[in-house]
């Protein structure tokens, strides 16, 4: 018997199991709606299938998702995987090119998508045989005189449920099979080491897309594994209506990507510091006067978070060294997780007793990683794993998954990174994005732009070699402009980038010396994950 009473790592025993143990337990709503209780969830899942059934879906078919998380959205995900019908969740910010190819390539055979999409001009949206709209709640398009088929169906843990694109960062996105096993195999570990967070008035707050793993792998089927509440947002997060979510919901877990929380130290915290030289000088330099501003600047942050925080649950990208220190020394609870759509996604974690500065926490149960060719002091190398969340492939792309995978068996993540002693890993950037210097020495911009981004001048920041030399160029904070009386491409804003740049410098080895900071005058390309773009942006020495 495997963990939580599961003889087989399959969606529907999952979903079966989690139903029974939390039956009368409230459990999906949209933010400041009613909730339906978790017995209910699966009675409703019990008719969504029957929908599929009628429309005659069969095991093996494909059914895409396009719209942001709702109960709606939920109830057909769960009805497709619970079926044997794999399900392909797409992330709402794709384009309609990227929509395009995921719905020929994936042949899904059935659409539910929210209404604003039905916009778009698209023939691969029309011809659709089955058609659903999750803003109305309503059936769009039916197969005519389908045969109802024989689901649900017996599900092997080796079966496909998900076909998830990955938001590539040149072309079009590659299909991730992810099967059962990697996906039950996968939400338990991490709400494990925080279980002390969860009890019958946990409510957790969806922030994250669900078209993406980190938010329905890791924040949705592995918190409903501990039977909170879950609450899905009515519209895009600002901040104005994040704050009447927080006052109005007190949520106790939150999922989000490290975005979120550098940009509240930015604009709450670095003006205060910033305020005067004194002040910066007391903040930056004396660390019992650090450690008082944190405590007391914290308390307001948790504040505007509801009050009831237990615990944050930050992922899919490092954390600022700065804005890590502000959370710890304020006591903001938080812990720090890694991994990537091909795993499932979870590769570390970290408890709340547990917590590295600058690491992304230990392999979770079951998991292996390795560090491979290995350089420098700190014997930074690429990042290798093993375990049963990893992916049985790119879906149609043989070539692609064969060069991830080792001889021996081992994922390959694209990514660098240290172990220490303990097996805690510390990541210091991808694999494709590493620049080598003029003396041979690899510089990752990714620790160059974490720095520049803990600036309140920098929204966006880009970091490159231009003409043999290293370079940055940011997008800038805009409200940082306004308050400041600055505008694009002025003498003062001129003198900022230099004074910030050579404030940079001093905390870089010399190898990893910025040469200018460069402005862009729009915001950078992004992917639908909010990572931006850097085709082709990276050259050898003397290379354009």
């Amino acid at each position: 018997m495997g963990k939580f009473g599961l003889d087989r790592y399959t969606m529907d025993r999952f979903l079966k199991h989690c139903c029974q143990v939390y039956s009368d337990r409230p459990f999906l709503a949209m933010e400041g709606d009613s909730y339906i209780s978790y017995g209910e969830f699966y009675s409703r899942v019990e008719e969504h299938r029957e929908i599929l059934k009628k429309q005659g879906f069969e095991k093996g078919d494909v059914l895409a998702l396009l719209a942001a998380g709702s109960p709606r959205w939920a109830l057909f995900w769960m009805a497709a995987m619970t079926s044997g019908i794999i399900a392909v969740p797409i992330m709402e910010d794709f384009s309609p090119d990227d929509v395009k190819h995921i719905l020929i390539h994936s042949e899904a055979r059935g659409l539910c998508l929210d209404t604003r999409f039905l916009t778009w001009d698209m023939d691969e949206i029309r011809d659709m045989g089955f058609l659903y709209d999750l803003g109305k709640g309503e059936t769009l398009k039916s197969y005519p005189e389908a045969e109802a088929a024989a689901l649900p169906v017996d599900i092997r843990e080796s079966d496909p449920a998900e076909y998830v694109y990955t938001s590539g960062t040149t072309g079009f996105s590659k299909g991730v099979v992810l099967t059962h096993g990697n996906l039950v195999s996968n939400l338990f570990e991490g709400t494990d080491l925080i279980d002390n967070c969860f009890d019958e008035s946990s409510l957790v707050i969806s922030l994250l897309p669900v078209g993406h793993t980190f938010g329905s792998t890791s924040a949705f089927l592995s918190t409903m594994y501990k039977g909170p509440r879950i609450a899905f947002l009515k519209r895009k997060p600002t901040v104005p209506y994040l704050a009447e979510v927080f006052k109005g919901n007190h949520p106790t877990i939150l999922g989000a990507v490290p975005l979120i929380f550098e940009k509240i130290y930015q604009k709450q915290v670095l003006p205060v510091i910033n305020k005067n030289g004194l002040t910066r000088f007391l903040l930056r330099r004396v660390t019992p006067a650090r450690k008082l501003f944190h405590r007391i600047a914290a308390a307001r942050v948790l504040g505007f978070l509801g009050g009831r925080i237990r615990c944050i649950i930050i992922g899919g990208a490092p954390l600022s060294s700065d804005v890590e220190r502000f959370m710890r020394e304020g006591r903001i609870p938080y812990v720090l997780g890694y991994g990537l759509t091909e795993t499932s996604p979870l590769i570390t974690f970290s408890s709340l007793e547990r917590v590295k500065p600058g690491s992304v926490g230990h392999a979770i149960g079951g998991t292996d990683i390795r560090i491979v060719n290995p350089q420098g002091k700190e014997g930074i190398g690429d990042i290798e794993v093993r375990g049963p969340q990893i992916m049985a492939g790119y879906l149609k792309e043989p070539a692609a998954t064969a060069e991830v995978f080792t001889d021996d068996g081992w994922f390959r993540t694209g990514d660098k990174g240290v172990l220490d002693r303990e097996g805690f890993l510390f990541l210091k950037g991808r694999t494709k994005n590493v620049i080598i210097g003029p003396s041979g020495e690899n510089i990752y911009p990714e620790a160059i732009e974490a720095i520049l981004s803990s600036d309140p001048l920098v929204e966006e920041v880009l970091v490159q070699m231009e003409e043999g030399k290293l370079s940055a160029k940011i997008y800038p904070d805009e409200d940082y402009l306004e308050k400041n009386g600055l505008v694009h491409d002025a003498k003062p804003l001129a003198e900022l980038l230099e004074g910030l740049r050579r404030r940079v410098n001093k905390k870089l080895p010399q190898s990893s010396y910025l040469y200018r900071i460069g402005l862009q005058k729009n915001p950078f390309e992004k992917t639908a994950t909010r990572k931006i773009k850097r085709p082709h942006l990276f050259h050898s020495p003397g290379k354009k």
